[in-house]
């Protein structure tokens, strides 16, 4: 049976207020593959500055967010 290496982005960004953007801090994870040691992606290393972003957004956005139906967020 042969491997197939999964394929994924090179690097992922945190979800915030609609757009795609870097951790404050800018420090990522790096992912490897445990077959071979390559380095498969990377992920955000976020931290609190990083939630609190997300919930100022989250905070802006449930006015018009809760007046939506669920039809319409889907």
């Amino acid at each position: 049976m042969s491997y197939q290496r999964p394929v994924f982005k090179e690097q992922y960004e945190n979800y915030i207020g609609g757009k795609w953007v870097a951790p404050v801090d800018g420090n990522y994870f790096e992912d490897t593959s445990p077959i071979d040691g390559e380095l498969v992606t990377r992920i955000p290393q976020s931290t609190s500055k990083d939630i609190d972003l997300a919930v100022a957004a989250a905070w802006e956005a449930a006015p018009t967010w809760n007046k939506t139906t669920a039809a319409e967020r889907s």
